[in-house]
């Protein structure tokens, strides 16, 4: 059983919001195969498993795929959600109207960002706009997107030592790999126009790096690769600049200021979603797994881009704080987790 009700930060979680604000509520979630949707529809479950606040959980996928999450299958078992198999780069029907919207579908391995540029590209854009005309259309009372730290850009000499929701970067167009944090930064905006306009309470999260249990192995990003490389029991390997830095956010901390946001966050915000006590260099990554594991590190300086070796200051999570969110697990531990995760359950696939 994947659904673990007894957690400590569960129920410290409980303590600082009102879980009877989601009583009767109908929220339909996009991306459920992935990792960030199905971690938000497990807690989700979690928080109201032994009430009687009748949540109602409606997911979607992508129409020509199946229910390879094994959090979804355990969840359909027990009749706590509908999945339905859409195509949000069309008009979308429903039979029922949401009060609650949560974005998470998107393209998020830098590996397809080359392959599926166009895919990557309106996945974000057209696919955000089709969900918020159906959130028009259905009376919406709110609207949350998952977006990334990569809207930001590139900072080449950084002058700031924090890195706040209104310190932007730069952007180059011209770049294929590009595409993901552009249509992000497009959906952000589409949020703020849509809601304005149609009386849509909306907020954009902006998430790093964020790791754990049901993340898909080895799809480009370093944590992702690093794991799998345990699993496998190869060496631990670095493709390129071994010295970039990243703000790495365990999946439970994230999972809940998504959650914080959407119970107590302000209109129209955006809000960072980050570990900045967890900023390392990719080496040190490396390093810490390697000591946990007892692994070798290979490095190779040359490899093929994916994505953007983004340079920022240190991630501001001042804003969201004031909600009374605050990041509790350490990259050690996390990793740890994540490791012990996947070790007991090797039949994981998240495809």
């Amino acid at each position: 059983m994947l659904l673990q009700q007894n957690d400590s930060q569960l129920e410290n979680f409980k303590k600082i919001i009102n879980i009877r604000s989601l009583k009767n509520k109908k929220i339909l979630i996009t991306g459920c195969n992935g990792f960030i949707a199905s971690s938000i529809i497990k807690t989700l479950y979690e928080l109201v498993y032994d009430s009687k606040y009748n949540l109602n959980l409606h997911g979607i996928i992508k129409k020509k795929s199946r229910v390879t999450n094994l959090i979804l299958r355990e969840l359909i078992n027990l009749d706590k959600i509908k999945i339905s198999k859409i195509d949000i780069h069309e008009k979308i029907k429903l039979n029922f109207s949401p009060d609650i919207i949560i974005h998470c579908a998107s393209i998020t391995a830098p590996s397809l960002y080359k392959k599926e540029p166009v895919e990557t590209l309106l996945t974000n854009s057209l696919g955000t706009i089709n969900l918020l005309n159906l959130a028009k259309e259905k009376q919406t009372k709110q609207f949350i997107l998952i977006s990334a730290g990569e809207v930001y850009g590139n900072f080449k000499l950084i002058k700031k030592k924090k890195l706040s929701e209104n310190d932007f970067g730069s952007l180059n167009p011209s770049q294929i790999t590009s595409n993901y944090g552009i249509s992000k930064k497009f959906a952000e905006n589409a949020l703020i126009c849509w809601g304005k306009k149609f009386k849509i309470k909306t907020n954009s999260v902006r998430l790093f790096h964020t790791y754990g249990p049901l993340m898909k192995l080895g799809d480009g990003r370093i944590h992702s690769d690093l794991i799998k490389n345990v699993i496998d029991r190869n060496n631990l390997l670095i493709k390129g600049n071994q010295n970039i830095k990243r703000s790495f956010c365990y999946i439970s901390d994230v999972v809940f200021g998504v959650l914080i946001v959407m119970l107590k966050g302000r209109n129209g915000e955006s809000y960072n979603i980050a570990n900045p006590n967890e900023t390392v260099k990719i080496i040190q990554l490396a390093n810490l797994i390697a000591k946990i594991t007892k692994q070798k590190i290979t490095i190779k300086k040359k490899s093929t881009k994916t994505r953007n070796d983004f340079i920022y200051p240190k991630v501001s999570i001042e804003k969201i704080k004031k909600l009374g969110w605050s990041p509790k697990i350490s990259l050690k531990n996390g990793i740890i987790k994540t490791i012990n995760f996947y070790t007991d359950n090797k039949n994981w696939r998240n495809n």
